[in-house]
């Protein structure tokens, strides 16, 4: 299923509107930026001034370079999800753990200092269509891991138009375990 032109549009114009505000702040400093480093440079012959505009210009660029397409894409997919989402569980296949400890390379008391860092992996699939997908989820808490057996029924959304885009509905779980939901991430 191909999504047509107007709900393209439509998800865009939702998207920009609920990223207004930091893109209007973004916007206004770089114009603030342009203006110090124009003055600087050509009324006032100010090197510090042009150099302070650049600068500004420069922070500002670089704040809606990084941050604005990640939110753009979330709130996209949101209302992606909204009209061509569906909800279904999906049944946990497997566990994991992935261990990401490591040394750092700084010291306390002549010792380096041993970080312990991991990752809980719950794979999960699903059926849609007569056919199956499958994916994962990763917690930080290990309480939350544990308490989802191999077996157990995950709440999670899908995209009709392509089922293998799955997420988990963190919300939906941390009801169901009687948890918080931010223990759910």
């Amino acid at each position: 299923m191909n999504i047509p032109l107007r709900d393209k549009i439509h998800f865009t114009r939702v998207s920009l509107k609920k990223n207004a505000g930091p893109l209007l702040i973004g916007l206004i400093f770089i114009i603030l930026g342009l203006v110090l480093a124009y003055i600087g440079y050509f009324i006032a012959e100010n090197n510090f001034l042009t150099g302070f505009g650049i600068t500004f210009i420069s922070f500002s660029g670089f704040f809606l370079i990084y941050t604005m397409p990640s939110s753009y894409m979330h709130y996209y997919e949101q209302e992606l999800t909204k009209k061509y989402g569906s909800y279904t569980t999906a049944r946990v296949v497997h566990k994991r753990i992935d261990d990401y400890s490591h040394t750092s390379s700084s010291f306390e008391g002549g010792k380096a200092i041993q970080h312990e860092e991991y990752l809980y992996v719950i794979e999960f699939e699903f059926n849609y269509k007569n056919k199956s997908y499958e994916s994962e989820c990763f917690f930080e808490q290990k309480t939350t891991y544990e308490q989802i057996p191999v077996g157990y029924e995950l709440p999670v959304k899908f995209l009709r138009n392509n089922p293998e885009r799955v997420t988990l509905r963190r919300r939906k779980l941390a009801n169901e375990l009687g948890i918080s939901e931010k223990m759910c991430q």
